[in-house]
């Protein structure tokens, strides 16, 4: 088990807790992640740049991130990926969870549905 890991364990036994929340969002905020993408396709070729994989379940729909590179390959041995490197440092001071919250929020906010711009700022895939 991973740091990231038990620290999600950890945040899950009390979500309410701030320390555990902060360990765990600058854990997260800090890590680099490996997001599996769309084989080429006439869209990709459109915008220039890559889509990552999406799945659904229950009528929702999630993007997969990877901790590892062998974790992603026990997954799918043969999926393009890119890397998505860390975000900037989170403090442990006051309120670090909450820039933690916030900037994840920013994350997914900047990402609209439908539009390729996770590539932005991560590079091409590999």
């Amino acid at each position: 088990m991973e740091k990231l890991d038990e620290a999600l364990v950890n945040l899950r036994q009390n979500m309410s807790d701030g320390k555990k929340q902060c360990e765990f969002y600058d854990l997260f905020l800090n890590s680099s992640f490996f997001v599996p993408i769309l084989s080429e396709s006439e869209q990709q070729e459109e915008s220039g740049g890559v889509m990552p994989l999406i799945t659904e379940a229950d009528g929702k729909d999630y993007l997969m991130l990877f901790s590892t590179l062998e974790r992603l390959h026990a997954w799918d041995a043969t999926v393009r990926y890119l890397e998505a490197p860390r975000l900037p440092a989170c403090t442990q001071d006051c309120g670090a969870a909450q820039l933690g919250a916030q900037r994840r929020h920013r994350l997914f906010e900047a990402v609209p549905p439908g539009r390729d711009r996770l590539a932005q700022g991560v590079g091409r895939a590999l």
